[in-house]
């Protein structure tokens, strides 16, 4: 299952990383209880047939269950916090094969299907995850992650029961889905393959059916689609095979004879798909989920699925509210004076400060506020808003601007941003009287500081990062073209003319920041094989850092004007020349960026090997800093310079003061640095939060990527 992402937190798309924890969440939401003190069970991560083809065995709610085929009242077999899936039936039915990280890395357990305790089969570092049984040997078959690399590094394995024997690697190729013939002597398998939530994807990414022959260690490609076919199971005889392809429109289940011409459909779903089927001994029943039930179908013939309506007494806690307690952020914002701060935790604002320390909270709603920033007058708070559909910035004020924000009691919250499409990245001008924010996927917007007059800077497909100029005349911001290399460029914020690029260089370049007096813009680069360096150019040809060798040059011509034969004569003015003395040129009345042959003046800064993040300049305009291995690191704005570790920290910079003052955010607490000692502002707040909303906020934000990130509607077109 999904999920990514990049800008929802992280915090609430984790619970969906696996669908055995989604069918709690989902199932609490979604259906209520039924009569008899009985609970229906719905999304089930996986399911399988007994060899007698009288039992269900599946994986629900981070454990494995046993039912009757038909469906009816539901047994736990596996009793651990730690989620337990993928269960495989051994062929004699007595044993229950299944994936567990209850160790702390996925690997295989077996226990009885009547029920005791199971034993750990996989011991491997790297973690193993169950494929298949072999139907004579006493082999399973795993996936893992082993001493390959590349994208695609996993491996398929066979592991012996044996404790002593080795486990094998089959080929060297990535591959999953892998499913033993019914003599053991041929491999099924599946490799690449778009996301199934892509339906209707064509190309390249389309998932491919193989099949291997363990004798003549040959691949055939027995079916083909080009949306891509998946799930394969063989058929008991060993004569065809079933698997889902989208040909219909839908994921539905096929059949393929390898005898024969023409496949053979065997669902026919057009709404949705059909995701992981598995076939009875005797061959004559699949058991597949669609939708949010399990549902059974007939081989034979032309049949119609049946629903499998699955109930459970166990006793599941559901609790309304759960208490949590937060002691860091990765969010926060301070102050002018550096005497209040305001953060984020538990997706609420809270504000406090240095002396107390009692966090006032600033926030409460079921959406998620953070991206906060103080206005440099202290008088307003800027966040982002996010309900789980859409995200928008807002504006807080204190009712009463006489309180302090940690004790302040009533606040006036105003949108500034409008619109359904997500927003992000916001900044402040640096006389604050524009905001700049990034609408998803990559349009740069500039607005009044109320949000008003909002108009397009810059639009793309890729999201860009920017920074302001000191006078607020131009952004400078990184972006990736259409081959994902990503240049800096220089835009007028008036939006009178075209972006220029600045590093025009085929490697990628990111993180541009500009010096405070305006004059330098430096930023990120992989220039030199996968080396990232520093590099920094100066806007203006006359203030450009002048070679080593270039002083050397004016330092002898000085010492030559020493000698008498070079030295000039002065030449006694006029009275005329005197009053007309030509007038200093007025630097505000130019424009300060000198765009010819800009990139010919970017310098280099090599770092050796160094990671980099977090690049700021320091006050001073002549020195800039950026982090590496826990550390601060300081650096002059000079070609071939040395980083120095500068302090022993490392978090978000919020701001510096002086060159020696930094506030930022360290090991999650908010800190201020100076002087080489480093000052903490630890907090702790309790908060009794609603689980059900926040649980629904997950399940919004996972629908809201699907929405914006992986659904086109021109696919194919």
């Amino acid at each position: 299952m999904l999920l990514t992402t990049w800008s929802a937190p992280s915090r609430i798309l984790s619970f969906g990383l696996r669908m055995n924890a989604a069918s709690i969440v989902l199932t609490s939401l979604l259906t209520g209880g039924v009569s008899n003190g009985m609970s229906q069970i719905q999304l089930q991560s996986s399911a399988t047939i007994t060899p007698d083809s009288k039992t269900l065995v599946f994986a629900w709610a981070g454990d494995i269950w046993t039912s009757s085929l038909q469906g009816g009242k539901a047994s736990r077999l596996t009793y651990h916090p730690a989620p337990d899936d993928t269960p495989k039936v051994s062929r004699d039915g007595k044993f229950v094969f299944f994936n567990s990280d209850r160790t702390g890395s996925e690997q295989v357990f077996r226990i009885p299907i009547q029920g005791g305790t199971p034993d750990q089969i996989t011991f491997h570092s790297e973690g193993s995850s169950l494929e298949d049984l072999h139907p004579t040997k006493p082999v399973i078959l795993v996936r893992g992650y082993r001493d390959h690399s590349g994208r695609r590094p996993y491996r398929l394995i066979e592991k012996n029961l044996n404790p002593k024997e080795d486990e094998e690697i089959i080929f060297d190729a990535n591959a999953r889905y892998g499913r033993y013939s019914p003599d053991g002597k041929k491999l099924l398998i599946v490799r690449d393959g778009a996301p199934t939530y892509r339906k209707g994807y064509e190309g390249a990414q389309a998932s491919r059916l193989w099949l291997y022959d363990f004798t003549k260690e040959t691949f055939t490609e027995p079916v083909k689609d080009k949306t891509g076919c998946r799930y394969p199971i063989w058929a008991p005889d060993g004569k065809s095979l079933y698997y889902v392809t989208s040909r219909s429109g839908a994921y539905n289940i096929w059949q393929h004879h390898f005898d024969k011409e023409g496949d053979r459909q065997i669902t026919q779903y057009t709404d949705d798909s059909v995701f992981a089927p598995a076939i009875s001994a005797d061959g004559k029943t699949i058991v597949y989920r669609h939708l949010l039930d399990l549902h059974t179908i007939s081989t034979q013939g032309k049949a119609s699925p049946e629903k499998i309506d699955l109930y459970h007494r166990t006793t599941l806690e559901h609790p309304e509210s759960e208490t949590l307690t937060f002691r860091s952020t990765r969010d926060a914002t301070v102050t002018p004076t550096g005497l209040e701060w305001a953060f984020e935790a538990g997706g609420e604002i809270w504000a406090m400060d240095t002396l107390l320390k009692e966090p006032n909270q600033l926030t409460n709603s079921p959406a998620l506020e953070s991206d906060i920033y103080f206005a440099k007058n202290g008088k307003y708070l800027y966040y982002k808003k996010d309900n789980g559909v859409i995200v928008n910035y807002w504006r807080m004020s204190k009712t009463n601007s006489k309180e302090f924000w940690w004790n302040a009691e009533s606040f006036d919250h105003q949108p500034i941003t409008k619109g359904p499409k997500q927003k992000y990245s916001f900044s402040l001008s640096p006389d604050e009287e524009q905001i700049a924010y990034v609408e998803y996927p990559g349009t740069l917007y500039l607005a009044k500081s109320d949000g008003s007059e909002a108009r397009k800077l810059i639009e793309g497909w890729a999201s860009p990062s920017y920074v302001w100029s000191p006078d607020g005349n131009h952004i400078a911001y990184a972006v990736q073209d259409y081959n994902y290399n990503s240049d800096i460029y220089i835009i007028a914020t008036d939006g009178k003319s075209e972006p220029i690029n600045v590093s025009r260089h085929p490697d990628s370049d990111y993180s541009p920041v500009w010096s405070p007096d305006g004059k330098i813009l430096a930023f990120a680069g992989r220039r030199h094989s996968t080396q990232t360096d520093l590099f920094f150019v100066h806007l203006r040809r006359k203030t450009h850092f002048r070679s080593d060798r270039d002083t050397k040059i004016e330092s002898a011509r000085r010492a030559m004007s020493k000698d008498p034969q070079y030295k000039e004569e002065k030449k006694e003015e006029t009275t005329e020349a005197k009053t007309e003395k030509p007038k200093k040129e007025d630097e505000d009345s130019q424009d300060p960026i000198d765009f010819e042959d800009l990139y010919k003046r970017i310098q280099r800064i090599p770092l050796n090997g160094m990671s980099l993040s977090r690049l700021h300049w320091m006050p001073d305009s002549k020195n800039l800093t950026f982090q590496s291995d826990g550390s601060i690191h300081r650096v002059e704005a000079k070609a071939g310079a040395k980083p120095a570790v500068m302090a022993k920290a490392s978090g978000p910079i919020i701001r510096y003061s002086d060159n020696d003052k930094i506030y930022l955010v360290a090991d999650g607490v908010p800190s201020f640095f100076t002087k080489g000692r480093l000052s903490s502002y630890s907090f702790t707040i309790p908060i009794n939060r609603d689980r059900v909303q926040y649980q629904r906020m997950g399940f919004k934000i996972a629908w809201r990527v699907l929405r914006d990130r992986f659904y086109d509607g021109r696919l194919n077109n």
